[in-house]
């Protein structure tokens, strides 16, 4: 099973939700879905739904140089990333050690439902 999916239907906003031990080709499946996103080159936010994220340093790595190498995209077309988590200090503690890697030029909140991390996130595409 994928432990990592991703859910375009109303872009704008790109959708991912992490489910599972992910493996190193679910994290390529992820860096490819965000290359995608880039050459589009337009105006998104992204919505991360975490169920069960168990990273590795191996995995992480990875999507820190995606974004670092990124950057310039990131900053000039996501206008947010809000994070679902039932457990916010565990999202809070993946957030922070992301962010050691790889700061992002964009505002991340995390939030307790799916309903307040997407109103958020919509927020975002009209008032950046």
């Amino acid at each position: 099973m994928q432990a990592i999916t991703e859910n375009l239907i109303e872009w704008p906003v790109a959708e991912y939700k992490f489910d599972g031990q992910q493996t190193k080709e679910d994290i390529e499946y992820l860096v490819n879905c965000w290359d995608t996103i880039a050459n589009r080159r337009e105006t998104f936010v992204f919505i991360t739904k975490i169920d069960s994220f168990k990273p590795e340093i191996s995995h992480v790595k990875p999507l820190a140089k995606w974004a670092l190498a990124n950057m310039d995209l990131l900053k000039k077309y996501c206008r947010g990333n809000s994070i679902v988590s039932g457990r916010a200090m565990a999202a809070q503690l993946l957030l922070n050690s992301f962010l050691i890697l790889a700061p992002l030029p964009y505002p991340t909140k995390i939030f307790g439902t799916d309903e307040e991390a997407r109103a958020w996130a919509k927020s975002r595409l009209v008032n950046p």
